[in-house]
């Protein structure tokens, strides 16, 4: 499946851009991620998560967007 990453803060280093274009066999987040941190190893070392349709999804979620944005950590106040 063709995705659309959007990776938002310091991530856009780990990517060298703002968005690309990213084939994956993943069908879950879970198998996302794990594609991500074998193509960006740094990913690997940061605490990321990923996020379709604006809601953050945690790992057996299934992919149903080919939008995905992928965020550092952030707190609310």
């Amino acid at each position: 499946m063709e995705l659309t990453l959007t990776f938002f803060g310091k991530l856009i280093e780990v990517a060298g851009n703002e968005s690309i274009q990213f084939y994956s066999k993943a069908t879950t987040m879970q198998e996302l991620r794990k594609e991500l941190i074998q193509t960006f190893p740094k990913l690997g070392t940061l605490t990321f998560q990923l996020a379709q349709n604006n809601k953050i999804c945690l790992g057996k979620a299934t992919i149903k967007s080919d939008q995905i944005d992928i965020f550092p950590p952030f707190s609310g106040g």
